[in-house]
């Protein structure tokens, strides 16, 4: 094993100018942004704050490569959000527990995201009102 490492050592000290590897990885990071501003579409993870009340919801996002790039690393975080924007309901079964409608919650998630379009929306929690933070992934 000692020997294919020294070879391989030995083949890039001989072979490959550094230059080149300096290049090579500029190619690649040129190449990589010219394809963020293709349109893709993917899942981002959406971190819900609902007057206080914290959850996560999966959603199915399109847009520029970028944009979803800064929204899947969160680097863009606009999702507060108030009981008003969202249709809810209380639990036949439980008082405690709210029950939210999914698509007035992507409608209300979609307003806060103007460069990209949310095309679907994932489980949406039952908040509790005794609780905080509803789903911490």
């Amino acid at each position: 094993m000692g020997k294919f490492l020294n070879a391989i050592e030995n083949f890039f000290r001989n072979s490959v100018s550094p230059i080149f590897v300096l290049l090579l990885f500029a190619s690649f990071a040129l190449w990589y942004i010219t394809k963020l501003d293709y349109d893709y579409t993917t899942d981002i993870p959406v971190r819900v704050n609902l007057d206080g009340y914290k959850f996560k919801v999966q959603c199915t996002a399109e847009g520029r490569g970028s944009d979803l790039v800064a929204h899947r690393f969160n680097m863009v975080d606009r999702t507060k959000l108030t009981f008003s924007r969202v249709i809810h309901a209380p639990l036949a079964t439980d008082s405690c527990e709210i029950v939210l409608s999914p698509s007035s919650l992507m409608n209300a998630i979609a307003t806060t995201y103007p460069d990209i379009r949310i095309l679907s929306i994932g489980i949406v929690p039952n908040i509790r009102i005794d609780q905080k933070e509803v789903v911490e992934e």
